[in-house]
């Protein structure tokens, strides 16, 4: 994407090559884990990514122009930026999140965003994941299905609502893509509660208050699938 290119590969993931962003205190995204600190979040309900998006194209909308306006959609988020990059930086497959999360709620849906941030400030949504917290239990994985992120089976059997107040660790893929960011660009790391506008909101009518912990051994990360 970006590139408007294609290329081939013979195996997936198409890369094992993994570049670690560690989210920080001050909102940055760094190669290395800061010292062990914490940032509060409360979350914003009014959250929302637009009607141009994948989901609309789900929902049989004729959806041309996708996220052509992301830049109007960051207010309410917890959000994180690098620092510009030195040189090209090309990702094929499915980044990785791993954050350790504690909620005043028994439940808690999280959205994270990696995004492509030009000089001149112009940001493109570049992929996306998500996990309900109830969820966040990995399974055995398949002896017959290979996957290239934590796997789950979301049954009821697996499901564990949170315990307000306790830190739990979610490990989930965004969404696979490729994509190169140019340099000179920032690569850039949002976080929500919610997405209005595709989404049901959950726990409905109780926006959590998160904290999440930044550094030390229980570093909040993005893993980019580097190529």
């Amino acid at each position: 994407m970006r590139g408007e290119t294609w290329h081939g590969a013979r195996q997936w993931p198409v890369t094992d090559r993994v570049e670690t962003c560690h989210l920080g205190p001050g909102g940055e995204l760094g190669p290395e884990p800061a010292e062990p600190s914490e940032v509060d979040y409360v979350v914003d309900y009014a959250c929302r990514t637009g009607q141009n998006t994948r989901y609309g194209r789900l929902q049989v909308r004729n959806v041309q122009d996708y996220y052509d306006d992301w830049s109007e959609m960051a207010a309410g988020r917890l959000r994180f930026e690098a620092e510009p990059l030195e040189r090209d930086l090309a990702i094929a497959g499915h980044p990785l999140m791993t954050l350790h999360l504690a909620s005043d709620q028994r439940d808690a849906c999280v959205f994270a965003y990696l995004e492509d941030v030009a000089p001149d400030g112009t940001t493109h949504y570049v992929t996306e994941g998500m996990l309900r917290a109830l969820h966040r239990n990995v399974s055995a994985p398949s002896p017959t299905y290979a996957t290239a992120w934590p796997p789950r089976n979301f049954t009821r059997a697996e499901a564990r609502p949170l315990t307000p107040g306790e830190t739990v660790e979610l490990r989930f893929a965004m969404l696979p893509t490729a994509w190169k960011f140019p340099k000179g660009h920032r690569v850039a790391l949002s976080i929500a509660g919610a997405d209005r506008d595709n989404f049901a909101l959950w726990p409905y009518g109780r926006p959590g208050h998160w904290r999440l912990r930044l550094g030390g051994a229980d570093a909040s990360r993005l893993e980019l699938p580097v190529l």
